[in-house]
């Protein structure tokens, strides 16, 4: 594959902080100058790894026999397999591979051992399981999600040096123990961050943050821990080291460094100890898992079962990977390798060929034997290409005069177009261009554009999708046409302001306001909708004293919030509610009994609150009581806690978010909070509108007085400004304001690509003249220009390459000025890399235009 690209970027020279440069960016023929170059190395053949001058033969007698296989497209097959030695089952995709040493191999071994697997494919008999004392498979699938699982957990070297760190004299002085080295218990750990070293941030449609804990600065342990130290390197700093300082570090302490050694023998020395395993790439993963055999699996008579180890691994890590494995087969093991890669073929002492084809015309064994005997055999695809390799050809020889794909499809070319009063239409329509398509009223240009260009990009995408996405989607009927090819994926941006319904805003189409609720909803200061003062947090015993104060002589009911307008079963909540002792949920509103568990629709939105305890009359008698069981809610709610008194007798507090003054509790900020569209932000009076009755032509709400949210989302500022006076601003207003916000820290971090977002699209406003418009003006009171330049300014925000943007007389109503900078928009779109067809009369138009129709 690297020989037959076009042009080929190299990292590194190394891995991890020994990379991340480019070594070599050029044309694949020109790869062998760059001398540090190790994929070069092996492209040229230089570094390419020579067969093994001899290999392991099978012993007599010590086989593992297979008889009577039917499995998938295994029919009534025999298969030997030579134990003690590295075997490689080979064969093209679909020939049986998987299928022979998973499905029957493997799982028959742990039916026969009792334990828990799927079911296993048929082996009448399956002789020599004597002479096996155990069984590992190593799969492509990823070790886990977990950012808490780190080199020292995943080889189990973290418990050997907490232990050393309690040995030492502070450690024995304050009385810590192991477990006071741990970032994954109480105790030790920081608690702000949980032991994680970071706070994560979701940014919903932008890429989530991974903020450095302000407590611990990203060190995971609370500060008196770090204080105690071994020879000079706290458990934070230990942490930071690298597999290879880590070793000398640790020179003398046998069990860190057995832990350790296997990580270091397959080249992962260069990773840091607490680096998240689910930050690892795939190889680094497959050698992680190969690493583990390699610790835990010292004793002999086990069979080694790995399914395409090279996955994800660079030539040179192939290399290592071979010498691993000769290194567990010479420990005594048993080795069997899936794979296609041809390095670990040859390197192989028996090769299992299966074949000859895939599918039904698989699932037989074209050969067995060593890979010598492999590539002399006619039959085998697998010998053929070993062969080739050998004699130093290359199974894909490299392109060097492949012209690029602007040059190679340039055209969107036309042929018999019969749509509407076309007539047999034959022309070609230049790719990344500006083209004007122009004509007399009724001469067929939207005809071209729309029925022909756009229909036919919208149903080549919609083609591209799976039928079951394709189910829910409009269907697009082929336009009369006997051929057109070289469409990209089309866009079209027309004047039809009946698609903007009266929710829509300039802010929204332009989805300023979708960065603007995520700004608020993470850097905003909530303030109390009743006196004004900032919300701060709220201590058990100050909810107990106000709800002993509120709820006297009155019915009370203590709520745990577990779910807020999510969507989903929610099932999984309920059991654990149930499990810890718990019968009633209140549900959207109303009280079930979760005996039996009541089932939720998928698809709506749901609240869902546990019920901690009943009082049919609060008294002071209880309030005792009260303390323990508003701990217990809050425990549950995870710091939120909902007294309810029945139908709107309601309060809402929070540890995090509650006025001192009121005692009013506010939910934590979520961006459906600032949404008028949602339950959750929108005004109650209006529903969202901004105007009383329902119609933008009515008078303006009451409540809102046209901000269409509700007072909790207008009680959160951000420079003293809610989300609506950000709104009710024009754009190049709201762009002035912006650029002077100021925030420091954690604010900082979060707010800085919300920013750059928005101001993008403010630009891209200015740039198509619209900078007149307010972000909160409703999008059904604009003009069809207006409608269709904010839909181009969104695009612009798009940043898309490739793309057919398709224009009718976008210079409709618009003054000279106006239209020059219409069509400077339309340039640097094109120049993007996309294609831009407008049709239009306007005459300064068609003469921009690159290529006129």
């Amino acid at each position: 594959m690297c020989r037959a690209s076009d042009y080929l970027v190299d990292l590194g020279p190394g891995a991890g902080e020994r990379g991340g440069k480019a070594v070599f960016a050029g044309p694949s023929s020109a790869i062998s100058a760059a001398k540090s170059s190790r994929t070069g190395a092996y492209i040229t053949g230089s570094s390419r790894p020579a067969r093994p001058a001899q290999r392991r033969r099978p012993r007599k007698n010590y086989w593992l026999d297979l008889v009577g296989i039917q499995a998938h497209n295994l029919r009534t097959l025999d298969v030997r397999i030579p134990l003690g030695l590295l075997v490689a089952v080979t064969g093209v995709s679909g020939s049986g591979k998987s299928t022979l040493v998973e499905d029957v191999l493997y799982r028959n071994w742990l039916r026969r051992q009792g334990l828990a697997t799927e079911t296993p494919g048929y082996c009448r008999e399956i002789k020599g399981l004597e002479y096996i004392d155990d069984v590992v498979f190593m799969d492509q699938q990823a070790i886990g999600r977990s950012p808490r699982a780190n080199l020292l957990t995943y080889s189990g070297a973290l418990t050997p040096i907490r232990e050393l760190f309690a040995k030492t004299d502070l450690a024995r002085l304050r009385n810590y123990g192991p477990g006071h080295f741990s970032f994954n218990t109480t105790g030790g750990r920081c608690e702000a961050c949980a032991g994680q070293g970071f706070e994560k941030v979701e940014m919903q449609f932008l890429a989530d943050l991974y903020l450095e804990c302000p407590v611990c600065k990203g060190r995971r342990f609370r500060e008196e821990i770090l204080e105690v130290s071994y020879r000079g390197f706290s458990i934070g700093q230990v942490m930071d080291l690298t597999l290879a300082e880590a070793m000398e570090l640790f020179a003398d302490q046998n069990r860190i460094i057995k832990a350790l050694s296997p990580l270091r023998d397959v080249g992962l020395d260069y990773l840091r100890l607490g680096q998240p395993v689910s930050t690892l790439s795939g190889g680094e993963s497959q050698r992680l898992k190969l690493a583990r055999s390699l610790g835990i699996k010292a004793s002999k008579n086990t069979l080694i079962i790995l399914d395409e180890p090279t996955t994800g691994l660079h030539a040179d890590d192939t290399r290592l990977l071979v010498k691993t494995l000769n290194r567990l087969v010479d420990a005594g093991n048993s080795m069997v390798v899936v794979e296609h890669n041809l390095d670990v073929i040859q390197a192989a002492d028996h090769v299992i060929d299966l074949g000859p084809e895939g599918g039904d015309e698989g699932g037989e064994v074209v050969v067995a034997g060593t890979p010598e005997e492999i590539a002399e055999s006619s039959a085998s695809h697998t010998g053929r290409f070993l062969a080739r390799y050998w004699q130093g050809f290359e199974t894909a020889a490299p392109v060097t005069d492949m012209k690029g794909g602007s040059e190679q499809n340039g055209v969107i070319k036309i042929r018999g177009a019969r749509e509407h009063n076309l007539r047999n239409l034959t022309l070609d329509v230049p790719r990344d261009q500006l083209v004007v398509v122009t004509g007399v009223s009724g001469s067929g240009k939207s005809t071209l554009a729309f029925n022909v260009l756009f229909a036919e990009g919208q149903r080549r995408y919609l083609d591209s999708l799976s039928t079951f996405a394709r189910q829910y989607l409009p269907v697009f009927d082929r336009p009369e046409a006997e051929e057109i090819s070289g469409v990209p994926p089309t866009v079209a941006i027309d004047q039809r302001s009946s698609q903007m319904g009266r929710r829509s805003t300039v802010a929204t189409i332009t989805e300023v306001y979708h960065y603007l609720r995520l700004l608020f909803s993470k850097v905003g200061k909530p303030h109390c909708p009743v006196c004004g003062q900032i919300i701060s947090a709220m201590s058990p015993e100050q909810m107990t004293r106000d709800l002993r104060q509120r709820f006297e002589n009155k019915r009370l009911i203590l709520l745990a919030p577990k779910i807020m307008g999510r969507k989903g079963f929610h099932r999984q909540i309920l059991e654990r509610a149930v499990a810890q002792g718990y019968e009633e949920a209140r549900i959207d509103g109303k009280i079930y009994s979760l005996n039996p568990i009541p089932k939720l629709a998928r698809f709506r939105e749901h609240d869902v609150e546990i019920v901690i305890r009943k009082w049919k009359r609060f008294s002071k008698d209880g309030e005792v009581e009260l303390a323990g069981v508003v701990d217990e809610t809050l425990a549950v709610g995870d710091g939120q806690l909902v007294a309810w008194g029945g139908s709107k007798n309601e309060v809402f507090y929070s540890r995090r978010l509650t006025c001192g003054r009121c005692h009013l509790g506010m939910p934590s900020l979520d961006p459906r909070l600032f949404s008028f569209n949602s339950r959750h932000g929108a005004c109650d009076r209006c529903e969202g509108i901004g105007h009383w009755g329902g119609s933008v032509d009515g008078d303006v709400c009451p409540a809102c007085k046209g901000a269409r949210l509700n007072e909790t989302a207008l009680s959160v500022r951000i420079n003293g400004r809610n989300i609506w006076d950000v709104c009710d601003q024009s754009v190049s207003a709201a762009r002035g304001f912006f650029t002077t916000w100021q925030f420091s820290g954690r604010d900082a971090d979060i707010a800085k690509p919300l920013l750059d977002e928005i101001l993008n699209r403010l630009d891209f406003l200015d740039q198509v003249g619209l900078d007149y418009l307010h972000l909160g003006r409703g999008a059904d009171t604009l003009s069809g220009g207006e409608g269709q330049r904010i839909r181009l300014a969104a695009q612009m925000g798009s940043n898309l390459r490739g793309v057919c943007y398709i224009l009718v007389e976008p210079t409709i109503c618009l003054h000279p000025r106006d239209n020059d900078k219409l069509l400077d928009t339309l340039t640097e779109l094109k120049e993007k890399g996309n294609t831009i067809v407008v049709v239009e009369h306007d005459e300064a138009t068609i003469r921009r235009a690159e290529h006129r129709i």
